[in-house]
């Protein structure tokens, strides 16, 4: 493990070239699995944890200097939203279909939930009736064990509409599920009820979830895509067949409708090589968002019965049509 490189080094001891020799042994091996580097934003924390660490341990008189001020971590990498369009992301749901998981990628793309949200879903939090799911907690690794984590924000625990396609998903899934569940008998170990399992039962580690999302990506010969990108798909193809922001940042569960514009900034108002008409026709023929729009119909028809009081700024209805156009 790379940490085994300062672990036993005295703070006095500690230079700069050991941690650079670290962050670049993390990089390169430094998953707990032994399967490849950890990424450079994993990295740079360790870095800053590192630098607080030292600074705390300088200003209490241990250190006379903070080495790790001239440690040189990975520079951050410039990251772009990548997403798909609605015709490339109809061309990997038909590519996975067959899969035992195929509910778990129906499910991303067309709710924009989170990897975690996703494998912490159990049978309770979704109701069939009503056509909705409430998002409650979250499977997260730490140390690459698999904990259960509740949301961070009162925003993250929400409540989302799914559409008759995605309840007949659903439905199929939690019979193969009960199928599975026969065949194992007593070894059977769903012990929290989750929707997404292996096929014995026992939870699915994110990490892994990853991994396969990216088999399938790599197989499918689509554009490269992280699993994390397909909820910004599910974000963008709604803004652009003309959902409200404001629906569709309450289903991604982001802090505000200006985060959400913030961090979609530039993506809803076009994909390179597709073009507008595409996906301004997704609404039809995107199934995933028959119930969303009805909900940004009753954003729109709220705010005509209250119009925006005189002198409130409308920064963010000018953004907004930006998106929307």
């Amino acid at each position: 493990m790379p940490f085994r490189r300062i672990g036993s080094t005295s703070l006095q001891k500690l230079n700069a070239p050991q941690l650079n020799a670290m962050y670049a042994e993390m990089l390169e091996s430094g998953r707990r699995n032994g399967k490849g580097g950890l990424s450079v934003r994993t990295v740079r924390y360790t870095h800053t944890v590192i630098r607080k660490a030292l600074s705390d341990a300088v200003g209490w008189n241990l250190l006379t200097r903070n080495v790790a001020d001239a440690a040189r971590p990975p520079k951050k990498q410039k990251t772009t939203n990548a997403t798909w369009s609605a015709d490339q992301l109809r061309t990997f749901l038909s590519h996975v279909q067959e899969d035992r998981l195929f509910a778990t990628w129906q499910l991303a793309a067309m709710t924009g939930m989170r990897r975690g949200e996703i494998l912490g879903l159990s049978w309770a939090d979704i109701d069939f009736d009503n056509a909705r799911l409430s998002v409650r907690r979250s499977l997260v690794s730490s140390d690459y064990k698999i904990k259960v984590s509740e949301p961070k924000t009162e925003r993250g625990r929400r409540t989302v509409a799914l559409d008759p396609a995605m309840l007949r998903v659903l439905r199929d899934h939690q019979g193969r599920q009960l199928l599975e569940r026969v065949a194992m008998a007593g070894d059977w170990g769903n012990e929290l009820d989750l929707v997404f399992t292996r096929e014995d039962g026992s939870p699915i580690h994110p990490q892994a979830f990853s991994e396969m999302f990216e088999k399938h990506v790599k197989d499918s010969k689509l554009p490269k895509l992280s699993l994390h990108g397909l909820r910004h798909t599910h974000a963008t193809i709604a803004l652009r067949a003309g959902v409200h922001p404001k629906v569709v940042s309450e289903r991604l569960g982001h802090a505000s409708v200006a985060f959400t514009l913030r961090r979609l900034h530039g993506l809803a108002t076009g994909h390179a090589g597709n073009s507008r008409q595409s996906d301004r026709g997704a609404r039809s023929r995107h199934i995933g968002l028959q119930s969303v729009s009805k909900a940004g119909d009753r954003v729109r028809a709220h705010e005509q019965r209250n119009p925006r009081p005189a002198g409130v700024s409308r920064s963010c209805g000018a953004r907004t049509r930006t998106l929307t156009t």
